[in-house]
């Protein structure tokens, strides 16, 4: 896995088996869209399969990172391919149930959460 900063937004795209796996740190609100978007692009020029994000190093969840969420999940679901959320914090995890996702997005604990 690619050692991100987690005190800083940002967000990797790495490959994990059969699928991608998406590394997301920081605060991830409007001035992160951009790089968002650029994880968007990538996913879709990568070989169709799984993607796991990993939300262990997030510190904040805005309505930017939701609709990023979104995105990829339509972006898949066509292929029947799944993204699986992987470690959620107590925020984190707020703004998903908040939202609604926890019902539409399979989330597991993370390595330190198990």
């Amino acid at each position: 896995m690619t050692l991100i900063d987690p005190g800083q937004p940002q967000a990797v795209v790495v490959s994990d088996g059969p699928g991608l796996r998406v590394a997301l740190s920081g605060d991830l609100d409007l001035a992160v869209r951009g790089q968002l978007d650029e994880v968007l692009e990538k996913v879709a020029a990568a070989p169709p399969g799984p993607v796991v994000v990993d939300l262990t190093a997030v510190t904040f969840l805005g309505s930017d990172a939701l609709g990023f969420l979104a995105r990829l999940r339509r972006h898949l679901a066509p292929g029947g391919f799944e993204v699986t959320l992987v470690g959620p914090n107590r925020i984190a995890r707020r703004a998903l149930q908040v939202s609604g996702f926890d019902r539409v997005f399979p989330i597991e604990p993370g390595s330190d959460q198990a």
